[in-house]
């Protein structure tokens, strides 16, 4: 090589270093992951990761890859809770009906349609399925049958419901000694909860015996016997939504059954159900004045019972609706000296819409005549208990006074009756 190419060759090498290597060798400056794996999620490009479904949670692969990992089962979003009940309703049905051919019979079939008698599971149908119905003929002998009916009235407040078993069997009993039916239900609804209202629930067996023995109501945590629910409940539905359950069957024959020997009443059952405000808690009774105007003496209720003596009966009346005691109080006066008044009080307790609950009225008393100077009047007062179903569902008193005779006796001497003086209710 000659000294000239020598130089140019040297001087070409130091160019090339000085300028770097050409632009198509520098690799490419690129941070975003070569794809994305958000099944069953989507691709968010501008975050460089994936919107993730509930159940799953966004990742990243050990090539930087997103994508969706679902999350451990005890991790897991829960589901939303189901809506809550709007006001009252019907609610479930849950029939329990058996009716079954034994072997002796010559037929081995049991039909326990639509739940198995001695299921805790039973099945729930809406009570828009008014009839379970189960029939049974044995090959040898005679058929048997079980039945529940339910049928059910909603108003605005209001809930009516009514239910029916029976069982029955026919034929020889000899023919097939061991064939029968039986029959019970449960029923169920639940009431939302709504401040300043109670829940008043109250049942009635129209057909039958055994309601008694062999149903209880379930009323939020508390369990209740047939007989309180005929004497009647009232909850509170200012804290929570209150649920409801009617169980009637027994252990061993169900509500109602049917063999050879025997065969129990058909049982009838009616539940009436309303929500309603509270009651104020104390009411003072309303009552009317008839008589010469200016002398109703501060009473609710006034009654002048005439001249021949001159004299009055009148009363007050006061409900404690927290406690359910109602106090009475009747005042007679005369202005004769040989006799006085006999007289009665009575009070109305009425319900929303004026609805008549209970009727409460006295025992009749008297007094005689006063001592010589001006008229005398004496008072009298009496308490009684009434049922908190009662009690609770009060918003008016209406009470009345009236006259029932005249007591005869001069001066009133010896004249108390006050012991007498007590309270019904009706």
């Amino acid at each position: 090589m000659t000294p000239f190419r020598s130089l140019t060759y040297g001087a070409i090498a130091i160019l090339a270093s000085l300028s770097g290597p050409p632009a198509s060798a520098q690799p490419p400056r690129n941070t975003d992951p070569p794809t994305y794996d958000c099944e069953p999620g989507t691709p968010d490009p501008s975050a460089k990761t994936c919107r993730c479904p509930n159940g799953f949670e966004p990742h990243v692969h050990e090539n930087r890859v997103p994508f969706c990992r679902k999350l451990p089962r005890h991790s897991r979003a829960p589901k939303p809770p189901a809506p809550g009940p709007r006001g009252i309703a019907c609610g479930d049905l849950a029939p329990r009906v058996s009716v079954a051919c034994v072997k002796s019979c010559g037929d081995v079939q049991r039909d326990s349609l639509p739940s198995p008698w001695n299921s805790d599971a039973p099945r729930w149908i809406p009570l828009d399925e008014q009839v379970a119905t189960t029939k049974r003929s044995c090959s040898h002998g005679p058929a048997a049958n079980a039945l529940v009916e339910a049928s059910c009235a909603l108003e605005a407040r209001h809930l009516s419901l009514g239910i029916t078993a029976s069982a029955s069997r026919a034929g020889d009993c000899a023919a097939c000694a061991d064939s029968g039916a039986s029959v019970a239900f449960e029923w169920r609804t639940r009431v939302p909860k709504q401040s300043h209202t109670a829940l008043f629930l109250k049942g009635t067996q129209t057909k039958g015996i055994t309601a008694a023995k062999r149903c209880s109501l379930q009323v939020g945590a508390q369990t209740w016997s047939w007989a309180d629910v005929e004497a009647g409940l009232v909850r509170s539905l200012d804290d929570n939504d209150l649920d409801l359950h009617l169980r009637c069957m027994d252990p061993s024959a169900g509500l109602v059954s049917a063999g050879c020997h025997a065969t129990d009443d058909a049982v009838a059952l009616a539940i009436d159900l309303e929500t309603g405000p509270v009651p104020a808690p104390n009411i003072a009774a309303a009552g009317t004045y008839e008589g010469p105007p200016g002398f109703d003496h501060g009473m609710q209720a006034v009654r002048h019972c005439g001249n021949n003596p001159e004299s009055w009966v009148r009363g007050s009346a006061k409900l404690d609706t927290d406690t359910g005691m109602l106090g009475v109080d009747i005042e007679l006066e005369t202005d004769s000296i040989a006799a006085g008044p006999k007289g009665r009080i009575s009070v109305e307790i009425l319900g929303d819409g004026g609805k008549l609950l209970v009727t409460v009225e006295s025992s009749e008393i008297g007094i005689g005549g006063k001592p010589p100077g001006r008229a005398v009047s004496r008072n009298y007062s009496a308490h009684t208990q009434l049922r908190d179903y009662v009690a609770k569902r009060a918003a008016k008193l209406t009470i009345h006074a009236a006259c029932t005779g005249t007591a005869q006796q001069l001066y009133g001497i010896g004249s108390d009756p006050g012991g007498a003086f007590g309270l019904t209710v009706k």
